[in-house]
């Protein structure tokens, strides 16, 4: 082992090879203790995600604003399920007004398929509806905070 004495002796021989010696010294350590870090933030890192997403599923503003979100769309869904019965009834109102398909008028054409276009559009909408609705309440960190008084699935 080197004494003290015999590193000044060193550096005041070669300075240069000493001042690189030490610059390649302190590089090493730095690299080192960068690779030690790294690993344990690799090691450490599953964990803390678990976590994250633990804190962010129970965090007060999250569970008021999925409570309110199945609220709100089961009670669109009730909505249109009426938007679409009122439809449905325009249209076999007007067909049943409107007489045998084979007498009507082009602008009755026009109306029975307005009518039924209608209908087509607010049942896509409820499709759409449901389809989010069943999606939320299959996930696990959304279905938590879904009212007791809802159903599970839309259909």
């Amino acid at each position: 082992m080197t004494t003290l004495n015999q590193h000044e002796q060193n550096f005041e021989n070669n300075p240069s090879k000493s001042i690189r010696k030490f610059i390649l010294w302190t590089i090493g350590i730095g690299f080192m203790v960068t690779i030690v870090v790294a690993g344990i933030k690799t090691v450490l890192l599953p964990s803390k995600t678990a976590a994250d997403v633990i804190e962010k599923t129970l965090d007060a503003n999250n569970v008021l604003a999925n409570y309110e979100w199945f609220k709100t769309q089961y009670n669109d869904w009730e909505a249109i399920k009426s938007k679409v019965q009122q439809a449905e009834n325009s249209v076999s109102t007007f067909k049943s007004e409107a007489g045998d398909r084979s007498i009507w008028t082009f602008e009755d054409k026009q109306e029975s398929a307005r009518l039924q276009s209608i209908v087509d559009g607010l049942r896509y909408q409820k499709e759409d509806i449901e389809a989010k609705y069943n999606a939320h309440s299959k996930m696990l960190n959304r279905n938590l905070f879904k009212s007791s008084d809802l159903p599970y699935e839309l259909n």
